[in-house]
């Protein structure tokens, strides 16, 4: 027994060995193959310590300083991303950049063993973002696309770039670019058809996307992992009680009562006005959000009061028409045509609707136009 254990330790160590040895012998038939300069090691290091981390090439090394072996002849890419509370100022690169550099990330090729330090300032700081708004399923007259509303309810700005947005799926998945901030107390809306979302939404700016990917219209996970793979945020919803069902394709979405709540729980949520308020507090109602009132130069509505049956024209040229819809006064869709329009001016007729106030929204290549029309039968 003794004599096999003893084998068996040899072939660990033999293997342990192989394994030491092959990163190196790797190395040099990389230089040989490809005809490469040569071998050289990069430190990283990041000052004050625990101030932020280095993105090199596609990896964050857990600790600094960090050593890694790389090639004269083949360029690399550091980014400095600073930790919640911290800001970048520059680089200290000696034999490299001598006088540094105050570029985030950098590009170079390394011809040297050298030294890369990220120096930040500040003081460290909670991070408390939330998502405070979803759209799993539209209303088939204002179809927006799935979208989820990210808020940062800190009192920083929180730079997710490279933080990773999920459903249940581990394979769908969307990385936010380098340079997405969300301000302190700011919003941010995702969306996976940012082209719907902005004919729906034209007045919202804030938005991003796609996301290449579907909500489940059934029930889905919703997670948000920083850039170190980190989970923020992770909860499921659901298109059956106790969850609000008026979610589910019947024009609302999930509205967060408020920040300080837990995501994971059915009434935390609230289906508040018709369509939402993405990229902004909630608002009594949308209307504000959605479009603006259109001077008698730009739109006009006549006769006004009608009996159902009116003309609209745009009168201003720089405007292109995309698309209509009228709203009652409870935020619902009564009329839509969501159609690209190639004409200025056309009649309308809402035979199907009672008597009262109406509000007609125009979708244009500027944003949305809105006009109040009133329906008087006699």
């Amino acid at each position: 027994m003794d004599g096999w254990i003893g084998y068996w330790n040899s072939e660990i160590q033999n293997r342990m060995n192989f394994f030491e040895a092959r990163p190196a012998r790797a190395r040099a038939q990389m230089v040989s193959e490809f005809k490469l300069v040569k071998q050289v090691e990069m430190t990283l290091n990041v000052m004050p310590e625990g101030a932020g981390v280095i993105k090199i090439n596609t990896i964050y090394p857990d600790t600094y300083p960090w050593k890694g072996i790389y090639f004269d002849g083949v360029p690399v890419t550091i980014t400095a991303v600073p930790n919640p509370g911290y800001t970048f100022t520059h680089w200290e690169v000696p034999a490299l950049l001598p006088d540094g550099s105050s570029d985030k990330s950098l590009t170079l090729n390394v011809n040297l063993d050298e030294t890369f330090t990220a120096y930040f300032t500040g003081s460290p700081a909670q991070v408390d973002i939330k998502i405070s708004e979803i759209n799993y399923h539209s209303e088939d007259a204002m179809e927006s696309g799935d979208w989820v509303e990210i808020f940062n309810n800190g009192t920083i700005d929180v730079d997710i770039s490279n933080w990773s947005f999920q459903d249940l799926k581990d394979y769908n998945k969307y990385v936010f670019p380098a340079n997405t901030v969300i301000p302190a107390n700011g919003r941010l809306v995702l969306c996976n058809d940012p082209v719907k979302f902005h004919q729906v939404y034209p007045s919202v700016t804030n938005y991003i996307g796609p996301f290449e990917f579907d909500l489940s219209n059934s029930g889905d996970m919703i997670r948000l992992y920083d850039h170190l793979g980190n989970c923020y945020v992770s909860f499921s919803y659901d298109d059956e009680a106790p969850w609000e069902k008026a979610a589910d394709g019947k024009g609302y979405t999930l509205e967060l009562i408020d920040p300080s709540l837990d995501e994971s729980l059915p009434g935390s949520w609230m289906t508040y006005c018709k369509y939402g308020s993405p990229g902004a507090p909630y608002n009594h109602c949308v209307m504000s959000i959605i479009a603006s009132e259109a001077t008698e130069d730009i739109l006009s509505v006549y006769p006004n009061p009608n009996n159902g049956k009116f003309f609209l024209e745009v009168k201003n040229t720089d405007y292109n028409l995309e698309g209509f819809r009228v709203m009652n006064q409870l935020g619902e869709v009564v009329y839509a045509d969501n159609n690209n329009l190639h004409t200025s001016s056309m009649s309308l007729e809402l035979s199907n609707v009672p008597d009262g106030v109406y509000y007609l929204i125009i979708v244009t290549d500027k944003g949305a136009l809105s006009k109040k029309v009133v329906k008087m039968s006699k």
